[in-house]
């Protein structure tokens, strides 16, 4: 699959912000961005956001509401962990997400087809919020989507949360995983 298409996608846009974090962690990052190819992808994620006058904004999140997503996401990547044996960071729940959507099970994939299996997920996740639509497949059996609604930019604390809430919901929704409080 090409990473070029015809519609917005993270890796066709060009963007690039640079976040600072810690220096631990910058590593660990930079480390799985290499190998799997997330580098750009998740720097050009960086503009993505919900718009503003939505009602599901995540700079408007109280206290209660940003302990109950951090408590879900736990029990998520805990749940997660029992079968992979390792907890996954939002990055690797993406990949996972993109590959039960692509629905060609586990294989070997090319740097470019992680890539692009992120690229699905986000696009997945954010279907649900009404941005994009799944127009078809491709050639090869990909799917193909199609942006709804120009989307304005979010901070990186808010892409993170709208992320994992919107993978806390389609585990369990559409995978069927339970992670009540």
């Amino acid at each position: 699959m090409s990473t070029a298409c015809p519609v917005f996608c993270w890796p066709c846009a060009g963007l690039n912000p640079k976040p600072r974090m810690n220096m631990r962690m910058e590593i660990k990052v930079i480390k799985i961005l290499l190998y799997t190819g997330l580098r750009a992808f998740m720097a050009r994620l960086a503009k993505v956001a919900i718009p503003e006058n939505s009602e599901y904004l995540c700079s408007n999140m109280d206290q209660v509401d940003l302990q109950v997503l951090k408590d879900k996401w736990e029990r998520l990547t805990a749940h997660l962990a029992e079968q992979f044996g390792e907890a996954p960071d939002l990055q690797t729940i993406l990949f996972l997400i993109g590959v039960q959507e692509l629905g060609k099970g586990p294989m070997k994939y090319s740097k470019d087809e992680k890539q692009d299996l992120m690229h699905i997920a986000v696009c997945r996740l954010l279907s649900n919020f009404g941005y994009y639509h799944l127009v078809g497949q491709d050639e090869q059996g990909w799917p193909s989507w199609e942006m709804q609604k120009k989307l304005p930019p979010l901070t990186l604390r808010e892409q993170d949360l709208l992320l994992k809430q919107a993978a806390i919901e389609y585990f369990e929704l559409e995978i069927g995983i339970r992670i009540d409080l």
